[in-house]
């Protein structure tokens, strides 16, 4: 360049000289006398012939001080302007050329930087809304591939899908736009519209637990298993309790009842001889081991007053012993004690604690003064039995619906028996009236009415006349709605005709 220059001074310095166009040169347009030559700038070149710097003309240009314009180098190249373009520019991404602009591809299809014409959007992640371009993860192309929207709950996208996808078993989303699945926690499961809402719940229904994550639905207990606190599990329910299955607690068996070992799902009664007093026993008590010899009525015994001997014998308090009975006594009632024995006719005793016993044949004084003290009522107050009526009354048992359980107690003349099952057998009704003092009974029969209720007929002793009504005592908590018992008397005791004193 400065070899032009310095050729350039030393011409104008001699002579007039033409300004070289193959330089780029010219003298100033429309004068004459110039004194110099002027190099055309970019975006224009030296017009030979009018001695001119000229535009280049669209999709041409040109750089500083040349003679001729350059077209531009292919179609994807645009010119800013129609003229005096000194520079092509490629048209951007997802567009196309015209002649002096670029425009943008049509919804659905896109153009890459130097490409010659739009191409449908085809790939299984693409779509095209303002510009081409990939479909993000989280987000589903719509049919036209000219938008997107985001996944919805239950759903989630990944790149290289069309559309969302929804989750397997034990998965859920809590959000939209997501580009994974969320496992459900161990106590955890979906909702219902986990697939199309989004969302987890605690395992927390009735015997409900989940012991792995991603569970699509909770599990339930069996029978004589409970969930853990956590719920992620389960555990056998202890001994001397029970569950049934669905369940969250262990119920313990009834007084009466036990169960051993765990995971048990029904209790046992207590066999007759055993007893079991207290809830949640896992071992029956064996009656002779708290009265030697002893035994039970019935099944199912939870009071120590159950523990009775049989016909024959008697409990004597000192020894806690079941014993022979002393001569004199009934041998065909259960449940005798010291206290409580049941003399056979014309014979008497001292005192209610005594177990000498004697014939009143000879003594009838004896058996007049000491009558409050003879148990079998067939002497009663020095009388003996020509004949008369036996007294009858009965109990019972009533409820809207039906009974299903519970006890009851009866008392007379101010004597409590026992508790006595609500089904209790008449063999068990009668050994527990015989228990009470002054009282003799012929027989009891049972009679079932319906719905779990029974009518129990109680004969007492023929020569002891018309007696008060049985009470109930306690119901305890018969099982079964408006639950009841009463007792009536059908048959009123008559003393027998020609009663003699002694």
């Amino acid at each position: 360049m400065q070899s032009d220059w310095s050729s350039w001074a030393e011409a104008v310095s001699t002579a007039s000289v033409m300004c070289e166009s193959t330089g780029g040169y010219v003298s100033v347009a429309g004068e004459s006398g110039a004194t110099s030559c002027t190099l055309c700038g970019p975006g224009s070149y030296a017009d030979e012939p009018n001695h001119v710097c000229a535009d280049y003309q669209a999709q041409t240009y040109s750089t500083f001080g040349v003679d001729e314009c350059l077209v531009c180098p292919s179609a994807v190249y645009k010119s800013k302007q129609l003229t005096g373009q000194s520079s092509c520019d490629p048209c951007p991404p997802g567009t196309l050329k015209t002649l002096t602009t670029c425009h943008k591809c049509d919804s659905g299809t896109i153009a890459e930087l130097y490409q010659t014409e739009c191409t449908l959007c085809d790939g299984v992640d693409e779509y095209s809304g303002v510009q081409g371009q990939p479909v993000p993860a989280e987000w589903a192309v719509s049919v036209n591939r000219d938008e997107i929207t985001e996944c919805p709950k239950g759903t989630y996208g990944v790149a290289g899908a069309n559309s969302c996808t929804a989750y397997g078993a034990g998965e859920f989303s809590s959000e939209t736009a997501a580009t994974q699945c969320e496992t459900t926690a161990a106590d955890y499961v979906p909702s219902e519209d986990s697939f199309g809402g989004g969302a987890a719940i605690p395992c927390d229904g009735p015997g409900e637990y989940c012991d792995t994550e991603g569970q699509s639905e909770a599990k339930n207990t069996t029978a004589g298993y409970i969930p853990k606190f956590d719920r992620t599990g389960t555990e056998k329910c202890p001994p001397g309790t029970i569950a049934s299955a669905c369940v969250d607690e262990c119920t313990p068996c009834s007084p009466g009842q036990f169960v051993r070992g765990t995971a048990n799902a029904k209790c046992t009664d207590a066999a007759i001889g055993y007893y079991s007093l207290e809830k949640g026993k896992f071992e029956p008590m064996l009656c002779s081991n708290y009265v030697t010899g002893s035994t039970t009525l019935q099944a199912k015994t939870y009071s120590l007053d159950g523990c009775v001997c049989l016909g024959g014998e008697f409990k004597n308090g000192n020894t806690m012993k079941c014993k022979k009975v002393p001569a004199g006594n009934r041998d065909d009632v259960a449940g005798m004690t010291t206290q409580s024995m049941h003399l056979k006719k014309g014979h008497w005793r001292s005192s209610a604690n005594s177990i000498a016993v004697a014939e009143c044949f000879g003594n009838h004084d004896r058996c007049v003064e000491c009558n409050n003290l003879v148990q079998d009522l067939t002497v009663d107050g020095g009388s003996l039995e020509f004949g008369g009526t036996a007294e009858v009354q009965t109990i019972t048992s009533s409820a809207d619906g039906s009974m299903t359980g519970g006890t009851f107690k009866l008392s007379f003349k101010g004597d409590v028996t026992g508790e006595i099952l609500f089904d209790a057998s008449a063999a068990a009704v009668k050994g527990f009236l015989e228990a009470l003092d002054m009282i003799g009974f012929d027989e009891v029969v049972r009679e079932r009415v319906n719905n779990g209720c029974f009518v129990w007929y109680v004969e007492f002793l023929g020569n002891i006349g018309d007696q008060p009504l049985m009470a109930v005592a306690d119901k305890l908590e018969l099982d079964g709605e408006g639950a009841d018992l009463v007792v009536n008397e059908v048959v009123a005791g008559v003393a027998p005709p020609g009663t003699s004193e002694i």
